[in-house]
């Protein structure tokens, strides 16, 4: 996996760069409440290895509950591809500054629509969208596929593997919490250790993050 940035100057870029959608194609920030069937239909149609419950308590209380964005490209009421924005604080300058940021997830189009550029398009909205209303300085992804991203002009700045990253450890010493067994006392110790080894780019939490991500 990948992590990649967009800096505020190509954010301003893009504010040129944007053009109108395709035929009767519209782009615009939908109501994720309102939507929710259509962007769960779209995610579990291009991820179909997500367990379709899982989809539906991700959308509530990862986007819904955090504020996300979703823009969406349509088809008259048909959503065809859409980019989905989580508002978030990142640190950078030597972890001396924190600068907000959104972090961009369910990128995607469906397979009937691709190969026409709307991921693209929508991705320059993005970026027009944020250029104006200045509340994001920086956008941040994971991905598998850097090269789709480095060509709309994004960055890497953090490469990291799960199963590099563990092959440091001694398995033997890896403990699995559980729901039943998490406690206040591992969710400081989890926050601690995540301070301890935060980076430029790495996003702030709180405990009460730690404890949203080990309940989701």
């Amino acid at each position: 996996n990948v992590l990649i940035t967009i800096d505020r100057q190509y954010i301003f870029y893009c504010l040129f760069c944007f053009h109108e959608g395709y035929g009767t194609m519209q782009i615009k920030v939908i109501d994720i409440k309102e939507y929710i069937g259509r962007i769960a239909d779209l995610w579990i149609t291009c991820f179909p290895e997500d367990d379709v419950e899982y989809v539906y308590y991700y959308i509530k209380h990862r986007l819904i509950d955090n504020g996300a964005y979703c823009f969406a490209c349509m088809d008259s009421e048909t959503l065809v591809s859409m980019i989905n924005v989580i508002p978030r604080q990142t640190h950078c300058n030597n972890l001396s500054m924190i600068i907000p940021s959104g972090f961009i997830v369910g990128v995607c189009t469906h397979p009937d629509y691709r190969k026409k550029g709307y991921s693209r398009e929508l991705m320059n909205y993005v970026c027009d969208f944020f250029c104006e209303n200045k509340k994001v300085s920086v956008l941040q992804l994971a991905t598998q596929i850097p090269e789709f991203y480095s060509g709309l002009g994004f960055n890497t700045y953090f490469r990291y593997s799960y199963s590099d990253y563990f092959k440091k450890y001694d398995k033997n010493k890896i403990r699995v919490i559980t729901h039943q067994d998490f406690s206040s006392e591992i969710a400081d110790d989890l926050l601690a250790c995540y301070n301890k080894n935060a980076k430029d780019g790495f996003f702030v939490k709180t405990k009460n993050d730690i404890i949203k991500m080990v309940h989701l």
